[in-house]
């Protein structure tokens, strides 16, 4: 038993060194550590030369599809990146090779089965290519999603181009009815944690309603969507609505209105239930945002397709970004647009007009650095006015040399979007020679910069030596007492005069000590815990084997009368002979 018990203590420690271990990975991010600064950035960085790859040759990065498995065949997604190219090509198990024209993503279609895309990108100096091994099992797993996959989709979410562990973890889902409303998911879901895992089928058409004044998910079928979200009914016609909650008046603490004007009432809701509006009765509180009657102003209102504008130009060459406005007041509305600190970069193709209500129209933005414009991170806003309301959006122009010698791109891991102040902030970043320069010191510059005000947070510059290509961890500490908000982090690389750039966009957000003890340091935790109660363990097999065993000796039922044992008997007897 002692050497059973010996070999579970040497098991034990080892499992719990390998958790401690991991932890303490875990901590660090798993990054070449180095000198840190509070307030300032600190550099970890790992420079690497890639022979294989000219440096003249094209940078190629495959994006997608994965190298999982997918539960349809049709519309998938092939989305790529690529510098320098002047043919792209692919190819399906080493079949005809199809040319891709015009765009960086195209949807194909495959068999059922295991199969093997060739990417390749090619200029008159050489070819860069990749591959992919994925699979098509059309019975892994069914979303049945026709309610939303017809001619009033909308933004609905396409489904059907996810792998099937990519839906395992799926954000930003929206479900729309372009007739009715449109439901906006805010928290990552398990699409295939439904109810009944075992058929394999997740049935949204079935267990999911948007028609005219109602919103609803069966929470029984589906607890996996019981989530927060932003809704939208559509058409209605009331004056002054509010929030009704399977048919009683939704509280204060479960929704929340976003905004009420051309029939279209925005709201959030904390979970799911069934949800539609009614009139407020008069004299009652008046709906946040609400239009015109009982005595309220009708709120002047209008849509835009984008809340960010962030693109890389190059000095010389015009760029093009689209906007879309729709007027959702209930009359005509005059727009006027404006770019108030970004004239010298962006012309304006139509800067005055009217929207009846419903109306939409599509505004062009010609972008143009000239050569007088020095190649730098540029920040602004586009202000649109209509009618008594303006509206906003911030605007990001990185400007790159004409003819640059590199191609930079920056890159943030999902879980450092979203940061608190205090906490470590990390970035990746690429950069790719795109002519025969051999090793070369770069300069390279970081920026941490506030979007709202363009104010530099936290700037750092490096001098690195690049040969065709190089990979970069960068790790800044976020100052304690920053302001929260959206953030921009811009990186810069020259060489000669010339730059190239590449810009990340993340948010900085507070967050509990508690939550951020437990959410960095939970593998340390837990190796703790269970440290401590193998001790105990030990301890309470220590005083058991210790003790002293205590005779205890019970009177006999009969009373004083005492039994006498056969076999004593038996051994005196014999002892007498």
């Amino acid at each position: 038993m002692r050497v059973k018990l010996n070999l579970f203590a040497v098991l034990f420690l080892i499992v719990l060194f390998n958790i401690c271990f991991v932890s303490a990975a875990g901590i660090t991010g798993d990054t070449i550590t180095g000198e840190s600064i509070t307030g300032n950035a600190t550099s970890h960085q790992v420079v690497m030369s890639i022979a294989v790859v000219a440096a003249s040759n094209p940078s190629l990065t495959l994006l997608g599809p994965n190298n999982e498995t997918y539960f349809y065949n049709e519309s998938l997604l092939l989305n790529y990146e690529t510098v320098g190219e002047e043919v792209v090509l692919y190819n399906l198990d080493g079949n005809s090779n199809i040319t891709i024209t015009g765009q960086p993503s195209i949807f194909f279609s495959a068999s059922e089965g295991q199969h093997t895309l060739y990417l390749y990108s090619t200029n008159s100096r050489g070819t860069n290519f990749t591959s992919v091994i994925f699979d098509i099992d059309l019975e892994t797993y069914t979303v049945d999603y026709e309610e939303y996959n017809g001619a009033y989709k909308g933004d609905s979410t396409k489904f059907n181009q996810y792998s099937f562990e990519e839906i395992q973890e799926l954000e930003e889902i929206i479900l729309e009815n372009t007739q009715y409303g449109k439901m906006n998911f805010s928290q990552e879901i398990n699409v295939t944690q439904d109810s009944n895992f075992s058929d394999f089928l997740t049935n949204l058409s079935a267990n999911t309603e948007i028609s005219f004044n109602l919103i609803e998910i069966n929470g029984e079928n589906l607890p996996n969507f019981d989530k927060s979200a932003t809704l939208h009914l559509y058409n209605l016609s009331f004056s002054n609505p509010r929030i009704l909650k399977d048919g009683s008046v939704c509280s204060a603490t479960d929704c929340s209105v976003i905004d009420y004007s051309g029939g279209d009432l925005e709201f959030t809701v904390t979970g799911f239930s069934t949800y539609s509006a009614e009139e407020t009765p008069s004299g009652e509180e008046t709906t946040p945002g609400g239009g015109g009657g009982g005595g309220s102003s009708q709120t002047t209102s209008f849509e835009i397709d984008k809340d960010y504008i962030k693109t890389t130009i190059t000095q010389g060459i015009t760029y093009y970004e689209e906007i879309e406005i729709k007027n959702t007041h209930q009359s005509t509305l005059d727009f006027t647009i404006s770019t108030p600190d970004m004239n010298n970069l962006i012309k304006i193709d139509t800067t005055s007009f009217s929207l009846k209500l419903n109306e939409r129209k599509t505004i062009k933005l010609n972008i143009l650095a000239g050569p007088e414009i020095i190649p730098d991170l540029y920040l602004g806003k586009l202000r649109i006015v209509g009618g008594s309301m303006t509206k906003e959006i911030p605007v990001a122009i990185s400007v790159d040399s004409l003819g640059a010698l590199f191609d930079i791109k920056a890159t943030i891991p999902r879980q450092f979007r979203t940061v608190s102040p205090g906490e470590d902030f990390i970035a990746e970043v690429s950069l790719y020679s795109l002519g025969k320069l051999g090793r070369v010191d770069t300069e390279i510059e970081y920026r941490l910069v506030e979007e709202e005000t363009g104010e530099v947070i936290i700037t750092e510059t490096e001098t690195i030596a690049i040969e065709t290509q190089a990979g970069f961890i960068k790790t800044f500490e976020i100052p304690k007492d920053i302001q929260l908000g959206h953030y921009i982090f811009y990186v810069k690389a020259t060489y000669e005069g010339k730059v190239a750039s590449s810009t990340a966009e993340f948010q900085i957000k507070d967050s509990s000590t508690l939550n951020l003890v437990f959410g960095r340091y939970f593998g340390l935790t837990i190796s703790i815990i269970l440290l401590g109660f193998l001790i105990l363990w030990y301890e309470i097999r220590k005083v058991k084997k210790d003790k002293k065993p205590t005779l205890i000796i019970k009177k006999h039922p009969l009373g004083s009368k005492k039994r006498r044992d056969p076999s004593i008997s038996k051994f005196k007897k014999a002892f007498n002979k």
